[in-house]
């Protein structure tokens, strides 16, 4: 009997050792600080470097060629946290998730993602940004925090799965 109380006990015991399971994703940059931060501001939302897309229906985008509702966000310069402030400034993004096409800026691929969509950036000219290519000139304020506004979109390259949309874009402002 006591053998048989053991072998449950230590029945229960494993069983309880084998509890839900998960994921836990850890994510970051290491940068060398450069001569200005720049900060990311997504109006109306996180200031996290995060652009939130939404949520959209396959059905909804069943070709190449159509496009998304654009979001704003901008890339905050402060003269105060600066080693040196230039008159005016370009932003080049570069796609960590390369597209095809090389106009657009891809996502990221493989199981639970959608596929289908790119994104696009504009600068505040209206024109958009293929990868490596600088934006319109920014000009500066050397006394205030100065905001260079964008927009964002994503254009469908084909039909569009159901998944996960995610991706990461790289910039570089053009500062001495």
């Amino acid at each position: 009997m006591k053998r048989i109380l053991a072998l449950c006990t230590l029945g229960l015991a494993c069983s309880s050792a084998m509890a839900n399971t998960g994921v836990i994703n850890f994510e970051g940059t290491v940068t060398d600080g450069g001569t200005c931060p720049i900060s990311i501001v997504n109006p109306g939302g996180s200031p996290l470097p995060m652009i939130n897309f939404g949520d959209f229906q396959a059905k909804d985008y069943a070709s190449a060629g159509l496009q998304t509702a654009k979001k704003r966000f901008v890339l905050s310069i402060d003269p105060a946290t600066c080693a040196s402030m230039p008159s005016d400034t370009t932003v080049t993004f570069n796609a960590n998730y390369p597209d095809p096409s090389g106009k657009l800026y891809g996502l990221q691929t493989g199981v639970g993602y959608s596929e289908g969509f790119a994104i696009a950036i504009y600068d505040a000219s209206g024109a958009q940004l293929d990868p490596g290519t600088p934006s319109a000139s920014y000009t500066l304020d050397p006394a205030k925090p100065t905001e260079m506004n964008f927009n964002t979109n994503l254009h469908t390259t084909k039909k569009v799965t159901e998944g996960t949309i995610a991706s990461s874009v790289s910039f570089t402002v053009a500062i001495p």
